[in-house]
C-alpha cells in the first residue's frame, strides 16, 4: 500500500497547477493552504468511491457489534457509518442472519411484537435516518437500524459496514490517504482541475489526466487479490457442501 500525507499532497498539487509560490496576490497563490486542503479532503472522498465501487465494498469494510435493549426498535448506527453490508445475530452461541423486511412485512412483524415470545432469530431490519434539527444549536442527523419485531430479550446485532472515507478533523491536522499504487494521482488532479477554474484558466488538461487515472483505477481495482478473484458462485454446490456438513440452510425470506 501507498500512503500518502495531505500535507505533501499539497506541494505536489501546487507543482502541478504552477501556483508553489506565497500568499496571493503577492506571489501569485491564488488558492490558500486551508482552502486546497479541503479541496484534498474532496479528493480524497471521489477516490474513494471509485476504489468502492471497482474494488469491492469489502475491502474497507469494517464490524461493529451492538447488544439488543428489551423494548427498543431503533439503535445508533457508528458516526463514520457510509454503507450497510450485512446485519447478522448473536444469540445462545449460534449466528444467524438478519434480513431487511418491506412494507408488506412490517404489520405482521408489529403483531409479533405486540403478542410477544418471539424468537432472536425471528428479527428483521430496516435503515432508518433523523434529519438535523435547526436552530442556535442544531442537532446532528442520525442514522440508525430499526429492528422489528421489538427485542423481549438480549442478543448482539453484528453489523458489517462501509466507513466513510477518513479526514482530518481540522486544517491543522495532517491524514494518510491511501493511494495504493500511485492512485492519489486523481486526488492530484481533481484540485488542479478545480484550481484552474477558480483562476478561470482552462482545466481541460487536468481533467484528462484525471480521466486517464480512473482508467488505471478501474482496470486494476477488482484485481488486488489474484490468488483468489471474485467468480460467480454456484449456490447449488454450496448447499451440497453444506448439507454434507450437517449446516443449517440459509434462511430465505418470502
Amino acid at each position: 500500500m501507498t500512503a500518502v500525507l495531505r500535507s505533501d499532497l499539497i506541494s505536489r498539487i501546487r507543482e502541478r497547477a504552477g501556483m508553489e509560490l506565497g500568499p496571493y496576490p503577492v506571489t501569485g497563490q491564488f488558492v490558500t493552504d486551508d482552502e486546497l486542503k479541503l479541496m484534498a479532503d474532496e479528493g480524497a472522498r471521489g477516490l474513494y468511491d471509485l476504489m468502492l465501487t471497482y474494488q469491492g465494498k469489502e475491502y474497507f469494510a469494517t464490524d461493529v457489534d451492538i447488544p439488543t435493549v428489551n423494548g427498543t426498535r431503533l439503535y445508533s448506527l457508528p458516526a463514520n457509518f457510509y454503507q450497510l453490508l450485512a446485519v447478522r445475530g448473536f444469540h445462545a452461541n449460534r449466528f444467524f442472519d438478519i434480513r431487511p423486511w418491506d412494507v408488506s412485512h412490517e404489520l405482521e412483524l408489529m403483531n409479533l411484537s405486540v403478542s410477544g415470545g418471539q424468537a432472536p432469530e425471528m428479527t428483521m431490519y430496516r435503515t432508518a435516518g433523523t434529519q438535523s434539527a435547526p436552530g442556535v444549536a442544531p442537532t446532528l442527523p442520525v442514522r440508525q437500524l430499526s429492528i422489528l419485531p421489538i427485542p423481549t430479550q438480549v442478543f448482539f446485532l453484528s453489523i458489517r459496514y462501509v466507513p466513510a472515507c477518513v479526514r482530518a478533523d481540522t486544517t491543522t491536522d495532517d491524514v494518510y490517504y491511501d493511494g495504493v499504487s500511485g492512485w492519489e494521482e486523481w486526488i492530484i488532479w481533481d484540485c488542479v482541475a478545480k484550481m484552474l477554474a477558480k483562476q478561470e484558466s482552462d482545466p481541460s488538461f487536468a481533467m484528462s489526466q484525471r480521466q486517464q487515472v480512473e482508467m488505471r483505477v478501474r482496470g486494476l481495482a477488482g484485481s488486488l487479490d489474484r490468488l483468489h478473484p471474485e467468480v460467480a458462485q454456484d449456490w447449488q454446490q454450496e448447499r451440497r457442501a453444506r448439507a454434507r456438513l450437517r449446516l443449517p440452510r440459509r434462511r430465505v425470506v418470502p
